[in-house]
């Protein structure tokens, strides 16, 4: 690269698609510019392909002395998957990824070459990345979606107590509950007592519920309560 950092020579090598694993490009550039030292920055290797797909490459073979640093560059298939004239630019980033220069715009030539991998040519790399992003997309929508279902279905244990019985009802505090919840009861232990005393749910309200009984319990019992709320249908 020249002294100002922005011309790139580059040699003429036979580079043909899916080509990888050889080092194949070796960039030397000052190490200071403009008041920067270069080798505290990220080194990448920015490209637009043949049909018009891009790519950013992270250049980690980087070593550096007193005046210059040396980007040892592999070929790889992410590079050559495209046949074509593929235009490149090397640039330097800071740590949050503002860009702090650019080298010129070069060219490579990748040919063609007899494709069995999956960078087939009938898919571009960039509808695949597409689809990507438009299938993750709608995956955390449907997350969304079931959350909210979620959200209107709750499940609340409460302990109604054989001795808080008075007149033969019991008021319990459940927190989601309304007066148009949905709301039904079962028990979690004591089964047999629970279903003896014949209790059943006889009204509700804002955080509470009330019980009632055929013939009251001799024990406390654990019951378990399901609150389903009015479902949101916009939201889905």
């Amino acid at each position: 690269m020249g002294q100002d950092l922005r011309h790139v020579l580059v040699s003429e090598k036979p580079v043909y698609q899916s080509d990888s694993g050889f080092p194949n490009y070796i960039f030397k550039v000052q190490r200071f510019f403009s008041g920067k030292d270069l080798s505290t920055l990220t080194a990448y290797l920015k490209i637009r392909f043949q049909d018009e797909s891009t790519d950013k490459i992270l250049l980690s073979d980087v070593t550096f002395d007193q005046d210059f640093i040396t980007i040892n560059f592999a070929t790889t298939d992410a590079l050559t998957r495209v046949s074509g004239r593929a235009k490149c630019q090397l640039c330097f980033e800071n740590v949050d990824t503002t860009t702090v220069i650019n080298s010129e715009v070069f060219t490579i030539e990748i040919l063609d070459s007899v494709q069995v991998d999956s960078y087939g040519q009938t898919i571009l790399p960039s509808a695949i990345r597409l689809l990507q992003i438009d299938l993750q997309q709608k995956i955390e929508i449907m997350n969304d979606k079931i959350q909210n279902v979620n959200n209107f279905f709750q499940f609340k244990d409460v302990l109604l107590g054989a001795i808080n019985f008075q007149n033969g009802t019991q008021s319990l505090t459940v927190d989601g509950v309304t007066a148009d919840s949905f709301v039904l009861i079962a028990p979690q232990t004591n089964h047999k007592i629970f279903y003896d005393s014949g209790i059943f749910l006889a009204g509700q309200g804002d955080g509470y519920i009330t019980v009632k009984y055929n013939t009251a319990p001799t024990n406390d019992i654990a019951i378990r309560v399901l609150i389903v709320n009015k479902i949101d249908t916009l939201s889905l």
